[in-house]
């Protein structure tokens, strides 16, 4: 398929509904969550607009059809606080340095099952990372999803429960992490 969108950073918070609905949509499509009856789902808004978070779009015709989040532990802390408080206060006491958490990615129906899409959208986070000098990433997956990430980032598991996105579906979650520098490395050799 050819690549028929741009990877930009979201600029423009008013568009921020759009990508609501995008997660909504793509968690109801995976059985994560049951549908709302506003078709949104605002997980995390502390996170939505402080300047530590980074939202990462895929665009196509001015619509988004993919969306990553990537934020800086802060004083808002990070997505990972909500699910494995305990586990992720461990990795701040005991790690020195830049410690951010990627999460939120979802992509439309019609790029569900593009593969170069979402590589394009972990590269652009990877780039991000980067960029902004953060050393070790957190986060959240469906159980279901661990190898891959083992083999594509070397993510390491660091716990594993079970818990709610919707508080209606229950869900297997893993806590993973992996280091920027590491994981570019094994990634790029993928891409």
């Amino acid at each position: 398929m050819a690549v028929d969108y741009i990877i930009n950073r979201l600029t423009d918070i008013s568009r921020m509904d759009e990508v609501y609905r995008l997660t909504h949509d793509s968690l109801v499509a995976v059985g994560d969550i049951l549908p709302r009856a506003d078709g949104k789902i605002i997980s995390y808004p502390h996170l939505d607009t402080i300047p530590q978070t980074t939202i990462i779009i895929a665009e196509k015709n001015q619509h988004i059809v993919g969306t990553v989040s990537l934020t800086l532990d802060g004083s808002q802390g990070l997505y990972t606080d909500v699910y494995f408080k305990a586990e992720t206060d461990h990795v701040r006491a005991h790690f020195n340095g830049n410690l951010c958490a990627t999460w939120r990615i979802a992509t439309t129906q019609e790029y569900r099952y593009n593969r170069r899409l979402v590589l394009e959208l972990i590269k652009e986070t990877f780039r991000t990372a980067q960029e902004k000098g953060y050393d070790l990433c957190l986060f959240v997956f469906n159980q279901k999803h661990v190898k891959v990430y083992q083999r594509i980032i070397g993510a390491t598991v660091l716990a594993s429960k079970t818990a709610s996105v919707d508080n209606n579906v229950k869900l297997p979650l893993v806590l993973m992490q992996m280091e920027v520098s590491s994981g570019w490395e094994r990634f790029k050799n993928i891409i």
